[in-house]
């Protein structure tokens, strides 16, 4: 394995690591070290500056059953979660999540039947993965190692794509692309371990949606939003009307700026009757 300088192109350190074919490669986000994940069924932990070897994490499981193999790497919560397909739904590791801050193994998951490559969402929490055989769609909470959600029945999901900026997740499936609001349905967002941040929003109760006035003397336009991103109802100061609306979860947002994207925070709604 060689450290390139790109500055110059030169090459600052050139070694062997150990057995096995490296397949697998991430960093921490500060940069300080590097993982690789071999055929044999392990992960080197590596110093980012000068290659040496910190420690290794073994897995057996990664090298009997490492097919289509992927890493993520979380900085919100400090942890890599190393995937493979195990073809199965019952098997307890297919997923290895490691804390980074000690090189620890701190959680092995059942991961579905045949994941694709997954994505982060904006805030760095939520780990989404697509799973073609099982035609579904993953949701990983990498603060608690848990599935936070599973949207099923999608034709064919193949690949994710995360925009940052609209905080949604794109879903490439075999002949549409599915869009999906980056935080779990029913679940708050946080983003980081240590800090959660609330604010004030709108209520539902029994068919009637109570928007604060102090929301609206800040944004103009104010529109209810399905989960794919369709305007369902525009708002206004006070109650609104939404028996008409089916029984879910939709969400709240200001008007769009020139460029589109969202001119205020997306705040979740949840229509009861």
């Amino acid at each position: 394995m060689r450290l390139i300088d790109c500055r110059n192109d030169s090459v600052l350190v050139d070694t062997v690591l150990g057995e096995g074919v490296a397949y697998l490669e991430a960093h921490t986000g500060d940069g300080e070290k590097v993982y690789i994940a071999h055929g044999l069924g392990g992960v080197e932990v590596l110093d980012a500056s000068t290659l040496s070897l910190r420690t290794t994490i073994g897995w057996e499981h990664g090298v009997v059953n490492g097919i289509l193999p992927f890493f993520v790497y979380s900085d919100t919560t400090d942890k890599l979660y190393w995937f493979v397909a195990d073809g199965s739904v019952t098997d307890p590791e297919s997923a290895l999540v490691i804390d980074t801050r000690g090189d620890t193994v701190v959680a092995r998951l059942g991961a579905g039947v045949w994941h694709r490559p997954g994505c982060l969402d904006h805030t760095g929490r939520y780990i989404f993965c697509p799973d073609e055989a099982d035609s579904s769609l993953f949701v990983y909470d990498s603060q608690i190692d848990s599935v936070a959600a599973v949207y099923s029945g999608l034709p064919g999901p193949l690949c994710v794509k995360p925009n940052p900026e609209r905080a949604q997740v794109y879903v490439g499936c075999d002949e549409v692309i599915l869009v999906y609001p980056d935080a779990p349905l029913g679940v708050e967002e946080m983003p980081n371990a240590e800090v959660r941040t609330t604010s004030p929003g709108p209520t539902v109760v029994r068919g009637t949606l109570n928007l604060q006035p102090a929301i609206c003397s800040l944004q103009s336009e104010i529109a209810l939003l399905s989960v794919d991103g369709r305007k369902v109802l525009d708002l206004r100061p006070g109650p609104n009307d939404v028996r008409s609306l089916a029984p879910g979860v939709y969400f709240l947002r200001g008007p769009m700026t020139e460029d589109g994207r969202p001119g205020a925070s997306v705040r979740k709604v949840v229509v009861t009757r």
